[in-house]
């Protein structure tokens, strides 16, 4: 498969500082972090971000599995396959996307943190959000055009590409 790259590691790198300089502002007070990397596509984000963190601000990973594309890369309803059942009470959170395509999956995952657990504070922190989508998320790295389909850098082609250190698109 041909693809194009359009965004390198270099500016996914930047990208990363940049988010993280906002994380430690906002969380300088807090006692503990949780981070919620939605799997797997958030995974490699996730890794880099914590990296940059202040350890002043202590983090506690709590990764969840969701399902919003078929193995054909078609759009589904989302799907919550794994939660984090405890160790979130009182807590401030901090849900990390790869990609916020339609809201969906984020608007599951407030609701769900609403109604089971009493967190202090829920914020979300996304590499990509496609447009229109910046409100729904807190922290975005990159608006994606609403038709453009990438993958790399965690990001995947039915369930390929991850390991590329970009993100691309398909020619």
């Amino acid at each position: 498969m041909k693809y194009k790259e359009i965004i390198s590691i270099r500016e996914i790198q930047a990208k990363i500082y940049e988010l993280s300089a906002s994380i430690n502002t906002d969380y300088k007070d807090v006692k503990e972090l949780v981070v919620v990397p939605v799997l797997k596509g958030a995974m490699v984000f996730t890794s880099d971000l914590i990296r940059t963190i202040k350890p002043e601000i202590m983090t506690t990973i709590h990764p969840i599995t969701t399902r919003s594309y078929d193995n054909s890369n078609r759009r589904q309803d989302s799907t919550i396959l794994s939660l984090p059942l405890e160790g979130v009470d009182g807590k401030d959170v901090l849900i990390v996307e790869d990609i916020v395509d339609s809201g969906s999956t984020i608007d599951k995952l407030r609701d769900w943190f609403v109604e089971h657990h009493n967190v202090r504070s829920l914020k979300v922190c996304s590499l990509l959000v496609r447009e229109r989508k910046e409100s729904s998320v807190d922290y975005y790295g990159f608006v994606m055009k609403n038709n453009d389909f990438v993958f790399g850098y965690g990001l995947d082609y039915s369930q390929k590409y991850r390991n590329l250190e970009n993100i691309v698109k398909k020619v």
